[in-house]
């Protein structure tokens, strides 16, 4: 599946990863990324350097808001919503779902107890 991001998403991201590989300082002072994660980071990169990635971010978000949203129920956050793409024409596109204390008999008690 391949991810499609903003341009402003993955700022966002490679500040949390270079603030995170600083933890894990080599002896010459060199942040150390494991291979998986510079593959990861350089993919970020790439699809934030194709000129249309922004474009079809867009028109997914857009066409999620117009299809599912409903608000207070399911919403589509402009301009952030991560797009990912999949092996078949369409893409999934990040929401947000209500859920309310009663959805679970368990999250009233748990958010009172979380309270105190």
């Amino acid at each position: 599946m391949n991810h499609i991001i903003t341009e402003e998403t993955a700022r966002a991201l490679l500040k949390v990863i270079a603030y995170w590989a600083r933890r894990d300082e080599g002896a010459d002072g060199d942040p150390k990324l494991s291979l998986e994660e510079g593959n990861l980071l350089c993919s970020f990169v790439d699809r934030v350097n194709d000129k249309d990635g922004p474009e079809l971010i867009r028109l997914y978000q857009e066409a999620a808001r117009q299809e599912y949203q409903s608000d207070g129920e399911v919403e589509v956050d402009e301009d952030v919503a991560v797009v990912s793409m999949g092996d078949d024409p369409g893409a999934y596109v990040e929401a947000w779902v209500w859920v309310g204390w009663d959805a679970h008999p368990e999250i009233e008690e748990k958010v009172k107890e979380l309270a105190h």
